[in-house]
Formats: structure tokens, sequence, C-alpha cells
């Protein structure tokens, strides 16, 4: 299906005192700065922000990736995401959970369950990192 190991590149354009992070990636400028929660502007999103939505991403595609390999047809509605950061069984801070929460329909209700537990499976960033995913659908 797919040749590894796959490389993905990004620069870091601009990032200097009271500047946000900066980044281009394909012609597309992400910016970055230091949540309110930890006392700074949020001018931009988070780190934190990006880590939740680079799983919840990652599992999107690559359940939108596998769906249209079946020819499942369905639909998300109000998708909501959180994370929880807490110290660990080292006192060091992480991102404990993330959790995703949203309805569905689909054509095939069997298929759908199936291919959203087998997506969880498959996610290669979910599969990188110790944070816990938790699903919440109906």
């Amino acid at each position: 299906m797919f040749h590894y190991p796959i490389e993905f590149k990004l620069s870091i354009e601009d990032f200097s005192a009271n500047n946000l992070i900066i980044a281009n990636f394909n012609s597309t400028n992400l910016r970055c700065d230091i949540p309110k929660e930890f006392n700074g502007q949020a001018r931009a999103l988070s780190p934190e922000d990006y880590y939740m939505f680079s799983m919840i991403s990652c599992f999107f595609t690559t359940f939108l990736k596998l769906a249209g390999d079946v020819g499942l047809i369905f639909s998300f509605k109000n998708i909501n995401a959180t994370s929880l950061i807490d110290r660990g069984e080292n006192s060091k801070p992480f991102v404990k959970v993330v959790s995703l929460k949203f309805e569905y329909t689909a054509n095939d209700t069997e298929k759908f369950l199936k291919l959203i537990n087998f997506t969880k499976d498959n996610c290669f960033i979910l599969n990188s990192v110790k944070t816990e995913f938790i699903l919440d659908y109906n």
C-alpha cells in the first residue's frame, strides 16, 4: 500500500523574542504562539493545539482514505475535541488524553464501525504517541 520510510520536512522561518513562530510548509504559513493557559498571548494556535489537531486530522484523513477504498458513504457532524495535559508518572507534564466526539451517518453502519476501529488501530500518529485517544460517537 505505502512504501516506508516516508519523510516529511518543515522549516522554521522566523523565531525571535516576542514573536510568533512561523513555519512554511508547502507554501502554507503555519503560526504558533504560547497559549493563554501558560500566560501567553495566544495570537495563533499553540503547540498543544497542533498536537491535538495532528492526532485528529491523522485519524480523519486515514478514515477518508480507507472509506474511499471500500466505497463507504458517510457524514460526520458536531465534531468536538478536547485534550488534557497532566503530570505523568515521572512528574513531567504531557498530553494525557485527546478525546474526539462526533455524530455520524453512514450507508452501512456495520462497515462504518469496523472501519472506525481499524482506523484507530492503523493511524500512524496515534500509534506514535503515548497519549490516550478516546472516541465518543453516535
